[in-house]
């Protein structure tokens, strides 16, 4: 193999060799359709149960995850880096992402470079933020947070690939964990017209979305909840809740009011001159010493909608509800919208 390796580097120059070999990795798990039969003991699984899907929103500010610790809970990306997580005990953790995937994520690299005002980023976040962001095999980095932040009992799910595999096989200290590998097409669309007939069997490829949502929202189907309340989820909202609880901007309360509203003003122009985007200032809630800010972009009926209601419209299809927990001032046009206050009461 490093023969063979080292002919197409003299032919390809190493970077167009390393990329060859990235995307025949890929086509052969593109090909490949069956993932692990380990997966078969998760179907059905937790048969009407309930369970929380907790998103890395700015709107997770406004909810007291730690109420959740006796619940059947579950993570998604950079969830790991909430202050109060290991108090909730995660029962479970989704990543769509693979360690190359993401060592590859040119995203990744220049998002510190994107970063604007980082003197209103919370402290408690920044340092795990940027140890992330400038890590030199940031895929491995997550990966190893995210295991260290969850028990020897919580269920893993990562994206199934051979590498994927491999790299994770080779650290013994992950051994022991309950680790889990899906596959997925981008194909939930083509099924608009035959939602009864969406394979969303984990024990194969199944038929999912690009969106971490609603790929989430298909494997808890699949393990049997009939109750999935989304935490934290701002892009489902109307109007859209932006930013996440780790790169959010909050605003000591000792500048004053008036003075946090000018500022974010601020922030807002900025994003609006320098990267043509068009944030919103909506107002703060105040959480401590500081004023969080609460930033949107207006609500628009996009592909990303459409496959929302698709899948909202599948899990009535199996008898499951899905609740989106959504601040007062804020609506849910897909999933039926609950308040935190209306949960706190039903823990």
């Amino acid at each position: 193999m490093k023969i063979i390796k080292n002919i197409f580097d003299r032919i390809l120059g190493k970077s167009n060799c390393s990329k060859l070999i990235f995307f025949l990795k890929n086509l052969v798990d593109i090909i490949s359709f069956n993932t692990s039969n380990d997966n078969n003991t998760l179907k059905n699984k937790f048969l009407n149960k309930r369970s929380f899907l907790i998103f890395p929103g700015a709107s997770l500010n406004e909810i007291n995850i730690k109420a959740l610790k006796d619940e059947f809970t579950v993570g998604l990306n950079l969830v790991y880096l909430h202050k109060e997580i290991k108090n909730v005990n995660l029962s479970m953790y989704f990543m769509f992402n693979t360690i190359e995937e993401i060592d590859n994520n040119k995203n990744i690299k220049n998002e510190l470079d994107r970063i604007i005002f980082p003197q209103n980023l919370d402290d408690q976040y920044q340092e795990k933020l940027i140890n992330f962001l400038t890590s030199k095999k940031p895929g491995f980095h997550l990966y190893n947070e995210i295991i260290n932040h969850l028990n020897n009992e919580s269920f893993i799910l990562f994206k199934d690939s051979s590498s994927n595999k491999k790299k994770i096989n080779r650290i013994k200290k992950w051994s022991n964990k309950n680790i889990f590998y899906i596959k997925y097409f981008n194909r939930l669309v083509e099924f608009k017209n035959k939602l009864s007939k969406l394979n969303i069997d984990i024990s194969k490829r199944f038929y999912g979305s690009n969106l971490t949502h609603i790929n989430s929202i298909i494997i808890l189907i699949s393990m049997g909840f009939k109750e999935i309340y989304l935490c934290g989820a701002g892009y489902t909202y109307d109007p859209i809740y932006v930013k996440h609880f780790y790169d959010n901007y909050i605003f000591d309360k000792k500048i004053g009011l008036e003075n946090a509203i000018n500022q974010a003003n601020h922030i807002v122009d900025t994003y609006k001159y320098e990267q043509k985007f068009n944030l919103k200032f909506k107002n703060f809630i105040e959480i401590g010493d500081y004023f969080h800010g609460r930033f949107f972009i207006d609500f628009k009926e996009d592909d990303n909608l459409f496959q929302l209601k698709l899948i909202n419209e599948f899990a009535k299809l199996k008898n499951v509800k899905i609740w989106n927990i959504v601040p007062d001032d804020f609506d849910s046009p897909v999933f039926e919208k609950i308040t935190w206050s209306e949960v706190e009461n039903q823990l």
